[in-house]
């Protein structure tokens, strides 16, 4: 596969320009990571060219406004125009999308975040606060017992579904990619807790977060303390619950439901909120939040240290648990359905290679956005197919020549996305912000652009050093 590659330090400045909503910050600062992710793995790989700027000056930067903008709450970033309530931000899912850059940023701290009164602290404050507003602020929806049943999740798995939307409560599909994959992250740095990890400085308060972390106890959810465990447990079940109410037979996925109504939403409705109709971006953060979940755990395993032998131990034998293996099935299920209904309605013949903006809609227009989205799924998937052997019996069980399909499919995603790049890096024909009602541009089009280079990077490199 030809590397073209040269266009990636434009996507990148196009997307720092943009100004940004809390989960726009998050999926812009996801994209970077994921990118010096990439780079420390590999320092001499030529796949991507090399950013004029250390990425994590940016990740500092993004990070560092996220936490001073954090609402009374503990919402990320939510702060708009001095409103300590952050009522401009009406999500509760959002705000999380930056929390797994930010722990990674509080790993590189050095105990000084190097700014007048800031210490290390500062931040893992927030992280930690982040947490405690999902687990104990944010309204929910109780499931009824035979809804739980028909979700095939295992018994003591979660009786409620946290809402997207802080006012009404609902269920936004874009709600997959913000906020599971914190939950994991958040459980399984947790679980680093026994291990005394040396982060410099801050070691002694990394550990008394964790241990007040293992404490807490959700008196308006669960009269059950939380472990690192039943945190993970909760990002699939989560995510699940939001497919069981939101996907249809097709594998699609609707974009709103209403948890009053017990329903997916009927159109007419405001531009930009789709309801019951699979609009193309929101079925993009329903596949793409579940590998960005998966590759959290990757990275998690990736960073144990030989000396860490009984923490690997501990995630082993969780695992192992047959209820862990369900609740991954049941993910897996979904993902299976979503990306093979997803790319029933993709057709290469046409002259632009992209989907609808409603997928089943032909009438609507033509989107660059979910073609990237779905392309870095599918790169990253099979990324983690061959170089994660712990993950192997957790993910989606398929053959090789489903493999080879949808490779092939990536492909010709990224290149028709490719070909809407203009000079200045900015992707064009993206359902647009601020409304998303339209062709134009968006941060998250630009930050899924490079999760995509990035991706296929990954895929690539692997793929490059076997055959040599």
């Amino acid at each position: 596969m030809a590397q073209d590659t040269e266009h990636f330090p434009l996507l990148v400045a196009a997307m720092m320009s943009n100004q940004r909503s809390s989960w726009e910050n998050g999926t812009a600062a996801q994209a970077l990571l994921e990118y010096t992710q990439f780079i420390h793995r590999n320092p001499k790989q030529t796949t991507l060219p090399t950013l004029s700027t250390d990425p994590m000056v940016y990740l500092y930067g993004m990070v560092h406004d996220a936490v001073l903008r954090r609402d009374s709450q503990g919402r990320l970033g939510t702060r708009l125009n001095g409103d300590d309530s952050g009522s401009g931000d009406g999500s509760t899912w959002d705000s999380a999308c930056i929390g797994p850059v930010l722990w990674f940023v509080i790993q590189h701290l050095d105990g000084d975040a190097h700014g007048p009164g800031e210490k290390a602290e500062w931040f893992i404050e927030a992280f930690e606060d982040m947490m405690t507003y999902l687990l104990e602020k944010a309204p929910r929806m109780n499931m009824p017992k035979h809804q739980l049943k028909q979700s095939n999740l295992p018994d003591g798995c979660d009786t409620s579904v946290i809402s997207h939307t802080t006012d009404r409560p609902q269920l936004w599909i874009d709600g997959v990619y913000m906020g599971p994959p914190f939950m994991a992250a958040y459980a399984l740095w947790s679980l680093q807790r026994s291990q005394a990890l040396s982060i410099g400085k801050i070691k002694d308060k990394l550990l008394e977060v964790a241990h007040n972390f293992n404490n807490l106890v959700l008196q308006s959810h669960s009269s059950t303390p939380r472990t690192w465990q039943t945190i993970l447990n909760s990002s699939l079940d989560q995510t699940a619950l939001y497919f069981f109410c939101l996907q249809f037979p097709t594998g699609l996925l609707g974009h709103v439901y209403d948890c009053s109504m017990r329903c997916l939403l009927d159109q007419p409705l405001p531009p930009g909120i789709y309801g019951r109709d699979s609009w193309g971006t929101g079925n993009g953060w329903a596949v793409g939040g579940i590998l960005r979940l998966y590759n959290i755990v990757h990275q998690f395993l990736l960073q144990i240290s030989p000396h860490e032998s009984s923490l690997l131990q501990e995630f082993k034998e969780w695992l192992a648990l047959e209820a862990t293996k369900q609740r991954f099935k049941v993910v897996n299920e979904n993902l299976l359905n979503a990306l093979n209904g997803i790319l029933s309605h993709h057709k290469e013949a046409e002259a632009d290679g992209l989907f609808h903006n409603v997928i089943d809609e032909p009438n609507t227009f033509t989107e660059t956005n979910l073609a990237q989205m779905v392309s870095a799924t599918i790169y990253r998937l099979l990324y983690l197919y061959r170089d994660d052997h712990i993950l192997a019996d957790c993910l989606p069980k398929v053959d090789e020549e489903w493999k080879g399909k949808v490779l092939k499919k990536a492909e010709c995603l990224r290149n028709a996305a490719r070909r809407k790049v203009d000079k200045w890096g900015f992707v064009r024909g993206a359902c647009s912000s601020p409304r998303f009602d339209r062709q134009g541009t968006s941060t998250e089009a630009q930050a899924w652009a490079v999760l995509m280079e990035v991706a296929r990077a990954d895929y690539l490199q692997g793929t490059d050093s076997k055959s040599k």
